[in-house]
C-alpha cells in the first residue's frame, strides 16, 4: 500500500543497507576530524595563544557527532522491527542535520 512505502520488503535491504553505511561514514567522520583538531591542538600546545584550549570544539564535534549517530541507531532499530514510529524518528534525522 502507498502508506507503507517505506517498510515495503523489496527496499528492505537497501534501507538497511543506508541507514549502516550512513552511521559508518558519520562515525568515521566524526572520529577523524576530532582526532586532527585534537592532534593539531596537540603539536600547536608550545605556542598557545592566551590559552586558548580547543576542548569545547572538540566537544561540540563529538556532541554533534554522537547525538546524529544514536538517531540513527534508533531509525535502524525502529526500521527492522517494523514500526510505523520510523516516519517520526525519520522527521527528526532531517531536522538534526539541518
Amino acid at each position: 500500500s502507498p502508506e507503507n512505502l517505506v517498510l515495503i520488503n523489496t527496499l528492505q535491504k537497501w534501507v538497511i543497507s543506508f541507514i549502516s553505511l550512513t552511521f559508518s561514514t558519520n562515525f568515521i567522520s566524526t572520529l577523524f576530524i576530532s582526532s586532527c583538531i585534537w592532534w593539531s591542538h596537540r603539536r600547536t600546545m608550545g605556542i598557545e595563544v592566551k590559552g586558548r584550549s580547543l576542548g569545547p570544539e572538540i566537544t561540540i564535534i563529538i556532541e554533534s557527532g554522537v547525538t546524529y549517530s544514536a538517531c540513527l541507531v534508533i531509525m535502524f532499530t525502529v526500521y527492522v522491527v517494523g514500526h510505523f514510529t520510523v516516519y517520526i524518528v525519520q522527521d527528526a534525522v532531517c531536522s538534526i542535520t539541518l
